[in-house]
């Protein structure tokens, strides 16, 4: 079940895309500007693994791609989740870079969880980026779409 993504810091209000796992890894070429949730992590808010969702910082033609300012939020940055009529509002607890090689920290049972990931530093030489940038976000609300227009 597709849902957006929206992260008020750095203007982003995307639909999300599922990508599927297979052959041990996720083709994320394909998603260009757009916004994945990784197969095989969880599948909706509440699910007992983590939601893990997946977006470049640039496109092939160095366009900035969705998570391009990615690594400006903060501790405490807004992140909400929309699927149906819920409204799943987190909070930033952890940001930090991890290697292509340690694709395991993102397979957590944690219901209350999601997860954000992104290359960052670029190597000119090799063309390709060094590390992911991973950033973890808590639940700290859930509300229902028309209780949020109700309230405004």
């Amino acid at each position: 079940m597709a849902g957006k993504l929206t992260i008020p810091e750095i203007k982003l209000e995307q639909k999300i895309e599922l990508i599927p796992f297979a052959n041990n890894s996720w083709d994320v070429d394909d998603l260009g500007s757009g916004v994945g949730l990784l197969g095989q992590t969880g599948e909706r808010p509440g699910d007992r693994r983590s939601m893990v969702f997946a977006g470049h910082v640039s496109t092939e033609w160095s366009f900035l791609g969705p998570f391009a300012h990615l690594s400006k939020l903060k501790e405490g940055s807004e992140i909400i989740y929309t699927v149906g009529d819920e409204i799943h509002i987190y909070e930033v607890t952890h940001m930090r870079r991890i290697l292509p090689t340690q694709g395991d920290l993102l397979f957590q049972d944690d219901p209350e969880k999601i997860m954000l990931l992104t290359c960052i530093g670029y190597v000119a030489d090799s063309e390709s980026y060094a590390e992911r940038l991973l950033i973890e976000a808590k639940r700290v609300d859930v509300k229902l779409a028309g209780e949020q227009l109700l309230s405004q």
